[in-house]
């Protein structure tokens, strides 16, 4: 099975995966395109850089404010858990980020922009009513 993980539509580049089971590696059609299939799992691999920090962290924010909306993360430390399991975390010591920092500063925007409201008692974040329809 051959497949491409990527983003349809949005990029022309992906990554393409190849899946193969055992006995398939006898199979003729296989020989043919053997010599083609080990020269593509002995090439080297672009690095993977997440984008959640281009554009000045909008990826990043995109990511809280959908999943405050969502009900997904709620509170101030699930937005960090969340963003402690992306890419970026991963990462963050080669481009010199401090991704919990990142998180609350995402969030004071939000909430200076009248897009979330923080309760203070629990550090709980929620869309602001106006968006939802919801009160608080």
């Amino acid at each position: 099975m051959v497949g491409r993980a990527g983003r349809a539509g949005l990029s022309s580049t992906g990554d393409s995966f190849l899946i193969i089971e055992k006995k398939d590696l006898n199979q003729a059609s296989f020989k043919l395109n053997q010599e083609i299939v080990g020269m593509m799992l002995l090439s080297s691999v672009d690095k993977c850089v997440s984008t959640l920090a281009e554009n000045e962290y909008h990826g990043l924010g995109t990511l809280i404010f959908s999943s405050i909306g969502l009900g997904v993360a709620v509170s101030l430390p699930e937005l960090k858990t969340l963003a402690s399991r992306s890419l970026l975390a991963l990462q963050a010591l080669d481009l010199n980020i401090d991704v919990s920092a990142k998180v609350v500063d995402i969030v004071e925007k939000l909430r200076d922009m009248e897009l979330v409201r923080i309760k203070q008692e629990i550090d709980e974040v929620s869309p602001a009513s106006s968006l939802t329809g919801k009160t608080q």
